[in-house]
């Protein structure tokens, strides 16, 4: 256990990484393995796939996972085994550069691949996704690298950037508040451009705001003589130096950025064959990692413990991954058995209400009235009979758990 980067911004906390694989069938949990706290992400990954080429023994498989697979030295390790993977290409390669800069000077034409339903909200439009028309490139390796847009990514990136241009515009209003009162002093340009720099990167706006700065000098008379002022006092007149900060939004930049909201690019080996629709439906299933990594304390509900030493927090987490594989395979199995039965939806929601994808949760929560009674009478044993109603039955029977465990 060390001290590493605390996603929840508590540097004082030791922290212990969790690494976790789950198939494509049903994201059920396959693999786990437990890392040290400082070990950044990009280094797991050629131990992990090493393992799962013995557990399946094979490569038989495809490696999905985020941009921290992206780097020379794990690509090639799994391309050197005769692997295949997908992945994000991170914004730091200068092949991500080279083509956002192309987006911003326009040119590029779009094509729709994919359009994906709201299931949050019906009535909200789909997520399409589209591709350069005719055009797919390679990475510096020579892996294939095909880019994507998606229309709600677009309009979340747009409304992340106003969110931080009007954090940026309200920290330099009340920069320019200070400047303005005048002092003996003249502040320095390049600590006053230094302070403008940093509040720009902070959000990361420094090429959508333009800013110009204008030294001032103002004369204040200043009395000689003390006491209560009087007409023919004496006075000399000082020197005051100000700063009049003015700035607005470079609105042919933000034009230009706004062709490259939602893009993003995909590398992919071993998947030669694959049409640009099939590699981002195999990306899209990762975000069900994290989901899994959620439920550990949502659904789960697993409360804090505090622990001694190292080996019993690992076996702690022994225990978390076989909660999440067995919520995931009670998961799998009912909507398995939906869809080999006909049955589109079951009422597990409250009040009745239809769901056509259930969840572990909403089963047991099903099961939760479910209670064994019974009490003692002049040495005898008086037991009430257990009753299950048709949804609980059905659910057994889907499952495949007979009821005379209930009984």
């Amino acid at each position: 256990m060390a001290h590493g980067h605390n996603k929840d911004h508590r540097p004082d906390l030791k922290q212990l990484v969790f690494g976790l694989n789950i198939t494509s069938d049903g994201a059920v949990p396959l693999l786990h393995n437990v890392a040290s706290g400082n070990r950044t992400d990009d280094t797991l990954h050629r131990g992990n796939f090493d393992r799962l080429r013995k557990l399946l023994d094979g490569v038989d498989f495809i490696y999905v996972a985020d941009s921290k697979l992206a780097t020379t030295e794990n690509m090639a390790h799994v391309a050197r085994y005769g692997g295949k993977f997908v992945t994000v290409l991170p914004r730091t390669r200068k092949e991500d550069r080279e083509f956002r800069d192309r987006l911003r000077k326009g040119g590029v034409r779009w094509k729709v691949v994919l359009k994906v339903p709201n299931r949050k909200r019906e009535s909200d439009p789909p997520d399409v996704f589209s591709c350069p028309v005719g055009e797919e490139g390679s990475t510096a390796e020579g892996y294939r690298l095909i880019w994507y847009r998606s229309s709600q990514k677009a309009s979340l990136d747009a409304q992340a950037r106003e969110r931080n241009l009007e954090k940026a515009i309200l920290e330099l209003d009340e920069l320019g508040l200070k400047l303005e009162h005048p002092g003996k002093k003249p502040i320095k340009r390049g600590t006053i451009v230094a302070k403008v720099n940093a509040i720009r990167k902070r959000y990361d706006c420094k090429g959508f705001i333009e800013i110009n700065l204008r030294k001032n000098e103002i004369l204040l008379p200043r009395r000689l003589r003390p006491g209560r002022p009087r007409a023919d006092d004496p006075i000399r007149m000082e020197v005051r130096y100000s700063w009049t900060l003015t700035f607005e939004k470079d609105e042919e930049a933000l034009g230009a950025e706004r062709r490259a909201d939602g893009v993003f690019p995909l590398v992919s080996y071993g998947l030669p064959k694959r049409s640009r629709k099939d590699i981002l439906e195999i990306y899209k299933y990762q975000p069900y990692l994290e989901k899994r990594f959620s439920q550990i304390k949502t659904d789960l509900s697993i409360a804090p413990v505090f622990l001694k030493t190292p080996h019993r927090a690992v076996a702690l987490i022994d225990v978390y991954f076989i909660a999440i594989a067995v919520s995931s395979l009670i998961e799998r199995d009912l909507r398995k058995a939906m869809a080999d039965t006909g049955i589109e939806k079951l009422p597990l929601y409250p009040e009745g209400r239809e769901t056509a994808t259930p969840t572990a949760q909403r089963v047991l929560e099903a099961f939760a009235p479910v209670g064994w009674h019974e009490f003692q009478r002049a040495g005898e044993v008086i037991c009430f009979p257990l009753k299950l109603d048709e949804l609980q039955e059905e659910l057994l029977h889907l499952l495949g758990v007979p009821e005379s465990i209930f009984r």
